[in-house]
């Protein structure tokens, strides 16, 4: 099966089950809260880490979207599983969800699956979708929470000025793999840093008096010698 047919048909099960939950009575909600966070987070991640890498350099912007929507996505997946079931909120919650999920199924079925319908050869999109269909069992038969969990560290936002908790920084540093191929399918790699130079938010060593006249030397004379 090629790739893109691959996420069709995982796009329509999405879909379905999205159209379930508005329907469905407080007790079948859990239920169906549950496979659509199996599907889904099993699907985001087998675009993260081979779908959309394969298209990064075709489409880098498009790609670099997609990966942001998949982030609202985790957002408002996890706020519904989190809903009590029959309550208003939920249903709202829901709602939510379901419009963040149609819109970039609507945009990744319009530009990105084109592109690759473009872009591999018959032969190259049927290994990728052989590919990508091991992966989707793999992590459906670990289940969604680990996955879904490391998603939501990696990816949340901080704040200007404020430290990151430990825990919250050490779990955001090990990223879910999904997580991990989504940086990767997002930016090309940069260039390594120094240890020192990679520790952001370091206030800069403070000079004694000695040290900012012996710093300042040099520039006097570059200045005297002009």
């Amino acid at each position: 099966m090629k790739a893109t047919e691959l996420l069709q048909k995982q796009h329509r099960e999405i879909e379905q089950l999205l159209e379930r939950l508005k329907r469905a009575a407080p007790e079948e909600e859990k239920g169906i809260r549950d496979e659509l966070a199996s599907i889904l987070v099993a699907h985001t991640t087998i675009e993260e880490e081979s779908f959309y890498p394969a298209l990064r350099q075709a489409a880098p912007e498009i790609v670099a979207e997609a990966i942001e929507e998949h982030g609202l996505a985790d957002y408002e997946l996890a706020r519904d599983l989190s809903a009590r079931a029959g309550d208003e909120a939920a249903i709202a919650k829901a709602t939510v969800l379901g419009q963040v999920l149609i819109a970039h199924i609507r945009k990744e079925e319009t530009d990105l699956f084109r592109r690759a319908d473009n872009l591999f050869t018959n032969q190259e999109h049927t290994d990728l979708g052989d590919d990508m269909l091991r992966r989707f069992e793999e992590v459906r038969s670990q289940g969604y929470l680990r996955f879904l969990v490391k998603a939501l560290a990696a990816d949340a936002p901080r704040l200007p000025g404020k430290a990151a908790a430990p825990k919250a920084r050490a779990r955001a540093a090990r990223g879910a793999p999904h997580a991990r191929a989504r940086r990767a399918a997002a930016a090309p790699k940069k260039a390594k840093t120094t240890r020192r130079g990679a520790r952001a938010g370091a206030a800069p060593a403070k000079r004694t008096p000695a040290k900012r006249a012996a710093a300042q030397k040099p520039a006097t004379r570059r200045a005297s010698a002009r």
